[in-house]
């Protein structure tokens, strides 16, 4: 019996993150007090990490396709 091939995880939508992103730039851009400011920063940062992250799973996600597709042939 052939062996089942593994597939790869997907990683979860980003445009939510994205989205949340765009908010906190729009609150970050009329934020007055700096102690808040320095919040908003934190929170973009590790946001468009996390977009990194599952950007770079989908990378990796698609090359395992990619190249199982053209072993089998494809063009």
């Amino acid at each position: 019996m052939p062996r089942k091939l593994q597939k790869p995880n997907i990683p979860p939508d980003s445009c939510g993150h994205i989205d949340r992103v765009q908010e906190l730039v729009v609150s970050l851009s009329t934020e007055t007090d700096e102690e808040m400011r320095t919040g908003y920063s934190k929170i973009i940062e590790e946001e468009l990490e996390l977009i990194r992250t599952i950007n770079s799973q989908l990378r990796e996600a698609s090359k395992v396709w990619y190249d199982r597709y053209n072993k089998k042939g494809g063009n």
